[in-house]
C-alpha cells in the first residue's frame, strides 16, 4: 500500500509542476553604486559609509568626513573619518559592497607620484 502512495504522491508533484510559468531569469543588476555614491553631498555618503562600517561590526559613531581618494584593486575608494575611531578607507565594488581598510594599513599615494619613476 505504501508503495502506491509514494509512487502516487511523485506523480502529483510532477503535475503540480507542469502549469507553473517557468521562471524568469533575473536581469542582471546594472546600478551604478559607486556613482550615485559619488554624487551624493557628503551628508549622504557619509550615512551610506557609517552603516558599512557599522555592518561590518567596527566602532563608528558618526562619520564626519569622506572624501574620494582614488582607486583600490580597481573600486573607487574613499577615505572615511570617524569621530570616535579614526581614519577609514572604503572601496565600493560595481555590486555596492564596501570593503573596508583600516587608513592606518593604506598608503595614499597621490596620483603625480604614482607615475614618478623609482629613485
Amino acid at each position: 500500500m505504501k508503495p502506491r502512495i509514494i509512487a502516487a504522491t511523485v506523480v502529483l508533484l510532477m503535475l503540480a509542476g507542469c502549469d507553473q510559468p517557468p521562471v524568469e531569469k533575473k536581469a542582471a543588476d546594472t546600478t551604478d553604486y559607486a556613482g550615485r555614491i559619488a554624487n551624493m553631498p557628503e551628508g549622504g555618503r557619509n550615512a551610506v559609509f557609517i552603516r558599512a562600517l557599522r555592518s561590518a561590526e567596527l566602532e563608528c559613531q558618526k562619520v564626519v568626513h569622506s572624501v574620494a581618494a582614488g582607486s583600490y584593486q580597481g573600486m573607487p575608494l574613499w577615505a572615511v573619518t570617524c569621530r570616535d575611531s579614526g581614519p577609514w578607507a572604503v572601496a565600493i565594488g560595481k555590486d555596492g559592497v564596501a570593503q573596508i581598510l583600516s587608513a592606518n594599513h593604506v598608503k595614499f599615494v597621490p596620483p603625480n607620484d604614482a607615475a614618478a619613476a623609482p629613485r
